[in-house]
């Protein structure tokens, strides 16, 4: 019997505390769709044996979403004979925990070790428990609706024969796929060709070794010769070297040669142009004083009509100057000694650098160190010889010492490297410190740079219009007068006459100056072409002269017959040598072939035997499964007829089971088919047969059961009366299930049950709201 349940984080449940009462048989747990009451029973399922609805698989689903990093936890009590259980379960991340208490002393911790107790003390795992102890209306429905062979396979199923069924069918599929390999081998073993004679593979294989001797004593003979004339090579490589160095040194004077001479056929002189009286500079000083006069007149006509504006500009100007003024008194002052602060952090972080660095340069020696050490002390363990450090033989002692030695070098380089990263570790946290400061006095010292430069541009606009209000005030003093009408357009015409004769004399002097250039290039093209003339002639001297001699010629000739000889014997040998090969293949593939021959019939003799033990082992489990059924199908008659005595109040005391597990009741000295009764008496019927089977499951796993039983959601296709008859017949079940669970959206059940727990869900669904009454 369930005392309490404790859920937390559980599916929709955040807090969740269930009291049942000792006397209340009928407990209803009531609610709309999707609150969360099918969550209770399967938490039940969960302390249990650490399942849910898909057993150990997506465990993590049952965390309520949002409360992960908290973890889940379901506590649950129970009473098992004279003995009070508290079971403990969590669920944090992908870790799962349990511990179970008996009378309050912990008797077994850890998820498995839990779930093995459980079974143990139930006498059912968890799929038997979900057989014996939860019924849903679909089982109901079938066991009174739907046709023989179906009724029979779910029967089949709720009793866990399926499982002999299943065993069977695995058998038959065993035998087949043996005796289909078994026929692949048999089929196998007759292709097998008869193999080559050995011998005679063997007597190529000598023949071939004979002759890639006699090959291989050629070729040394040819190679000894070609080594005697092999001096001639260097010498005929060093001597076309030279030629080929003095072709190229003739072909490259020639080249250039003969681009000198198209360049200087491509230029052509032009003819010189007649020298103009005028000179230039005179023509551009006139040029600038009458820009001079022309400046100053047109300055006197602009300062004369700007007059009328100056005293609005003074004005304008002052304001400015007074308001430049207030920006400046408004500026913030800095210390004076932030340079020099700054200047000094600079200082330590250059010295903290220069110590990091050098940290950084002794902690890669001495993990190079580190490196060469575990690498020599692996080769001593492989060394074998004379010793490479101290030239002694190398024994096991010899190998002791050096390992010794090169383990308490490592150790001393260790606690070197444990100091160094120590050391390194604390001056990267100053230099992070330092780079920190670093920052700040940069905001600071930029900050006071921006401050000054607009101080100093504030002053120099102060500055700039404090002269211009005096120059305004001098010229508001003067009062020039107009220039004569006419003046400035003879000034604008006179310098239209001189610009034009400038540039006429400019162009005549670009002109000859380009013409000069031509002239001295022509001149430097025909210096360069007879230098290059008298190069060339001396190139082809040297061409001449690099020819290689007819004696060392002949000599190569000689050498390239005797490489080629070399070659034609070294294909010989190469041919040999893979005839070698393919002859050796050849002996192990048939050695192999023999081989793999056994082995295929070692495998055919097992896989034959297998198929026969699998055909026995199918006849077998056939032979349990229709003995089982034959035995079960009394005993469930006997359940379902006493069961149903207590539901009807002695209404219905007998029923009978066909093969196919149709159900025909004793009414009136009749036995009558469902098809003759009520729908109530129908609903009566299908749950006694459905607790029978439990009853039956339970005691075949040698267990009292669990005394309590869950009814999910078996009232929702039954009308009034018929609930009412059920809730009633359950009542006479005292005996057998001291607390039954009744899952269901129904309403108007409350009357007829002992506790009642009605769920919902809060304002925004995001927590279960539960009354217990």
């Amino acid at each position: 019997m369930i005392k309490s349940l404790s859920l937390t984080n559980f599916r929709k449940h955040g807090e969740l505390d269930l009291k049942f009462q000792e006397e209340g048989q009928l407990v209803l747990i009531n609610g709309k769709n999707g609150v969360g009451k099918t969550s209770i029973l399967e938490a039940i399922t969960f302390a249990l044996y650490g399942e849910g609805r898909a057993g150990r698989k997506n465990l993590d689903m049952l965390v309520k979403r949002g409360a992960e990093l908290e973890g889940m936890s379901v506590e649950m009590s129970f009473t098992l004979g004279q003995d009070l259980y508290r079971i403990h379960r969590r669920r944090d991340g992908k870790n799962s925990t349990a511990v179970l208490y008996v009378n309050d002393s912990p008797l077994v911790e850890g998820a498995l070790g839990v779930t093995a107790e459980i079974t143990a003390l139930l006498g059912m795992d968890s799929q038997g428990f979900k057989l014996a102890v939860v019924a849903q209306q679909k089982d109901l429905d079938g066991l009174s609706s739907v046709r023989p062979a179906e009724r029979a396979q779910m029967i089949t199923r709720l009793l866990r024969l399926d499982v002999l069924t299943k065993a069977k069918d695995e058998a038959n599929a065993t035998f087949r796929k043996e005796r289909e390999i078994f026929k692949e081998l048999q089929t196998l073993s007759l292709l097998d060709s008869p193999k080559s004679d050995l011998q005679q593979l063997k007597t190529d294989l000598q023949t071939a070794s004979l002759e890639l001797s006699n090959s291989s004593q050629n070729l040394q003979t040819l190679k000894d010769s070609y080594a005697t004339l092999e001096p001639v090579n260097a010498r005929w490589v060093e001597a076309n070297v030279a030629h080929q160095v003095a072709v190229s040194n003739f072909h490259k004077i020639e080249s250039e040669l003969k681009e000198i001479q198209n360049e200087y056929a491509r230029l052509v002189v032009p003819q010189e142009l007649p020298q103009l009286n005028s000179d230039i500079n005179q023509l551009s000083q006139k040029i600038v004083k009458v820009e001079n006069e022309i400046a100053q007149a047109e300055l006197y006509q602009k300062t004369v009509e700007q007059s009328r504006i100056v005293n609005q500009d003074i004005i304008s100007l002052e304001k400015k100057m007074l308001t430049k003024q207030n920006e400046l008194k408004a500026l913030p002052s800095f210390s004076q000694d932030l340079e020099q602060n700054y200047n000094n952090l600079l200082t330590a972080i250059k010295e903290s650098d220069a110590t990091l660095l050098k940290l950084q340069k002794d902690l890669t020696l001495a993990s190079q160190l580190e490196l060469d050490l575990t690498l020599k002390l692996k080769n001593n363990q492989n060394a074998e010889g004379l010793c490479e450090h101290c030239g002694q033989n190398i024994s096991p002692q010899h190998q002791a010492n050096q390992a010794k030695e090169l383990n308490d070098q490592l150790a001393a380089n260790n606690e070197i490297l444990l100091k160094l990263r120590s050391e390194l570790s604390l001056l990267e946290a100053d230099r992070k410190q330092y780079s920190n400061q670093e920052a700040e006095f940069t905001q600071a010292i930029n900050e006071n740079k921006i401050a000054t430069l607009t101080s100093k541009n504030l002053t120099e606009q102060i500055k700039e219009l404090h002269l211009r209000i005096l120059t305004l005030n001098k010229q508001l003093a003067n009062n020039p007068a107009k220039l004569p009408v006419g003046t400035l357009e003879e000034l604008y015409e006179e310098k239209t006459n001189l610009a034009t004769l400038a540039s006429k004399l400019q162009r005549n002097l670009d002109y000859n100056q380009k013409r000069e250039q031509i002239l001295s290039t022509k001149l430097k093209l025909q210096v360069n072409q007879i230098s290059l003339e008298s190069k060339l002639s001396l190139a082809k001297e040297e061409l001449t002269a690099k020819l290689p001699n007819p004696q060392l010629q002949e000599e190569y000739e000689n050498l390239k017959t005797l490489s080629e000889k070399i070659e034609q014997e070294n294909l010989i040998l190469t041919h040999w040598t893979a005839q070698m090969a393919k002859i050796q293949e050849q002996i192990t593939s048939q050695e192999v072939a023999l081989s793999k021959s056994l082995i295929r019939e070692q495998a055919r003799n097992q896989h034959q035997l297998n198929a026969i033990n699998n055909a026995n082992a199918a006849t077998l489990l056939l032979d349990v499964s229709e003995k089982l059924a034959q035995e079960i199908r009394p005993l469930l008659e006997a359940n379902v007829s006493n069961l149903l005595t207590l539901m009807s109040e002695d209404r219905f005391t007998q029923v009978q089971l066909s093969e196919e597990y149709e159900v025909t009741v004793l009414d009136d000295e009749k036995f009558r088919p469902l098809s003759e009764l009520s729908g109530g008496e129908i609903d009566l019927v299908a749950l006694a047969l459905r607790l029978a089977l439990a009853d039956v499951v339970s005691s075949r796993h040698g267990s009292g059961g669990a005394g309590f039983l869950i009814l999910d959601e078996c009232f929702a296709s039954q009308d009034q009366e018929r609930r009412s008859t059920i809730l009633s017949a359950l009542r006479n079940l005292k005996t057998s299930y001291h607390q039954i669970f009744l899952v269901s959206h129904v309403e108007n059940m409350e009357d007829y049950v002992d506790q009642v727990i009605s769920i919902s869900l809060n304002a925004d669904r995001s927590e279960t709201e539960i009354i217990c009454s």
